[in-house]
Order: structure tokens, then sequence, then C-alpha cells
């Protein structure tokens, strides 16, 4: 009866033994489910390809930024006016820029487009053409490619009064295009009228 008896304690402590050592290897199993589920949670907690936190804009943060989000311009120290849009069938928005020169001018320069238009392309193309034939028959002063080859700029003054000058530039965004243009008489145009007119970057 003592062996019976010693037999099952035996049993019974080995048994307890198995089911301790199941329950280790239960609880080491949990737990590198647990860390495997950190390291998967830990890669999905960076931000998506694209998503607003990754999202990069080619605008500086210096730029002045066109409100709803069509363009931005270099434009420091210049103060820019509420958009102007006219009332005709194909209607025109205007910025105008403007910094104080002296007491009594201002240098200023305008971006503009059309709202209702949304052939970008075909604007810009057009306007190219057009500048292109006219700058030929002006006193060229400048002309060249900018925005990623989005955009073009031509300068020039007046052959008819060589004191007129003037620079416009088109720049090509994914809806519309936007202009730039400066014009000043009887001194070359600003140097940071020309360098604001190059700088403007369709956001559309």
């Amino acid at each position: 009866m003592k062996k019976v008896g010693s037999l099952l304690v035996a049993g019974l402590l080995l048994m307890g033994a198995c089911k301790k050592k199941g329950g280790d290897q239960g609880a080491g199993s949990a737990g590198s489910a647990t860390t495997a589920g950190s390291a998967t949670t830990g890669s999905t907690d960076k931000p998506a390809p694209g998503s607003a936190e990754t999202a990069t804009t080619p605008c500086s943060a210096t730029a002045w930024k066109e409100p709803s989000g069509l363009f931005c311009v270099e434009a420091t120290g210049f103060t820019a006016s509420p958009v102007e849009t006219n009332a005709d069938d194909d209607p025109k928005s205007t910025i105008w820029f403007k910094k104080p020169d002296s007491d009594t001018s201002q240098v200023m320069f305008q971006v503009y487009w059309y709202p209702k238009r949304t052939e970008a392309t075909i604007d810009a193309v057009g306007f190219v053409s057009n500048m292109e034939l006219q700058y030929k028959n002006e006193t060229g002063e400048g002309t060249g490619k900018f925005a990623g080859g989005k955009g073009r700029f031509f300068q020039y003054s007046k052959k008819a009064d060589a004191k007129s000058h003037k620079i416009q530039a088109v720049t090509e965004g994914k809806k519309r295009a936007y202009w730039c243009e400066g014009n000043s008489y009887d001194a070359p145009i600003a140097a940071e009228v020309i360098a604001a007119c190059k700088s403007v970057i369709a956001t559309d």
C-alpha cells in the first residue's frame, strides 16, 4: 500500500511539473506574440506615404501662399492685396504685391489667373508663343525657364519708348496657368520684382 501511495504521489508531482512547464511555455509564446505585435504596430505607426504628415510642399517657409492653395511666390517685404475678380464672362482674378520705394512711390507687381479656365497647358503655351513674338519685336533684356520647366519669363523694354520696361512670366499648374507681371518707367524693373516673378510656383 505504501508503494502504491508513493507511486501515486510521484505521478501527481510529475503531472504538476509538466503543467508548470507547459504554462511557462505558454507565457513565453504570449510574450513573443506581444513583442511581434509591438514591432508590427511600430512599423505601421509611421505616416503612410502621401499622408498629410509626409506631404511636402515645393514652397519655402518664407513664401507667400495664395489662401486657397493655388500658388506661392517669394514676396518678402511686399504686402499682398485681397483677390480682385472682375465680372466678365471670362473672369480674371488678380493679387497685387506692393511695397514702398519712397515716400511717393511703390514697387509693385501682380499675379493673375482666369478661374474658369482649366486648360493650363494651352494657356501657358499660347502665352509663351505670343510673348516670344513680342519679345523679338521689342528690346529684349532677358528670357528663360524656371519652376521646374513649368515656367517662362520675358523681360524687355519697348522700342517706341526705351524708358518703358516690362517683365511677364507664366507658370503652368495642374488646373490653370498663373501670370506674373511687373512694369517700370524711367528705370529698369526692380531686381526683387524680377526675382518674385521667377519664383511663382503653382500648387493647385
